[in-house]
C-alpha cells in the first residue's frame, strides 16, 4: 500500500536514486514529462522529450537503471536529433497507449501533429539491435551493422510485424 513519505521502488533514467543527470542512450532520459503504461502489450513508454523520442521498456522486469528495449522517433538509442519525418520527432510531449488496439500515439510538439504507431505496413524501417529490418507482406529482412543480410520468411497467414514485435533470429 501507499502512504505519504513513501519511498520508490523502481528508478528509471537514472543508475540510482540520487543521480539526477540528463542523458541519453538506453539507460539515460532527458526531461521526460508524461509516461504510459501499456499493460495488455506489456510495455512501459516514457516520453523522452529533450531527446526527441520514446523509450519503450519492458514492464515485466522493470529494474533500477534499466535500459529501454526499443526507440520512437530516432534510428537508434545513440541519437537524439529533432527530425520532422515519418519516423522522426521534435520535441515529444505526451504519450498514451491503447493496448486493445495495438497503438501508440505521440504528441509530437515542435511538429504540431500526434503520430500513431501501429499498424506497421510495407517496407517501414524497423529499429533492431546492431543492424536495421524492413518488412515486406511475410518476409523480415535483416542487416546487420557490419552488412550481413538475413531474410526470414514468415509462415503464410502470420499478421503484419507490428512495431515492438519481439522476432529472435539465430544464424548459426
Amino acid at each position: 500500500s501507499f502512504s505519504n513519505g513513501a519511498p520508490a521502488s523502481k528508478v528509471l533514467g537514472q543508475p540510482d536514486f540520487t543521480t539526477g543527470t540528463a542523458g541519453a542512450g538506453a539507460s539515460g532520459l532527458n526531461g521526460p514529462p508524461t509516461f504510459a503504461a501499456c499493460p495488455s502489450l506489456g510495455r512501459f513508454l516514457v516520453c523522452d522529450t529533450y531527446n526527441n523520442r520514446v523509450l519503450v521498456y519492458d514492464d515485466a522486469t522493470l529494474t533500477d537503471g534499466e535500459g529501454a528495449t526499443a526507440v520512437i522517433g530516432q534510428p537508434d538509442f545513440a541519437s537524439t536529433a529533432p527530425t520532422t519525418s515519418r519516423t522522426g520527432l521534435n520535441f515529444p510531449i505526451g504519450v498514451a497507449c491503447d493496448g486493445a488496439a495495438g497503438h501508440i500515439y505521440v504528441g509530437d510538439g515542435v511538429n504540431h501533429r500526434v503520430l500513431v504507431y501501429g499498424d506497421h505496413v510495407g517496407d517501414d524501417p524497423l529499429v533492431v539491435d546492431n543492424g536495421t529490418a524492413t518488412t515486406s507482406g511475410n518476409t523480415l529482412t535483416v542487416t546487420s551493422t557490419v552488412g550481413h543480410t538475413y531474410t526470414v520468411a514468415l509462415p503464410s497467414g502470420t499478421s503484419p510485424l507490428s512495431p515492438n514485435a519481439s522476432v529472435i533470429i539465430t544464424a548459426g
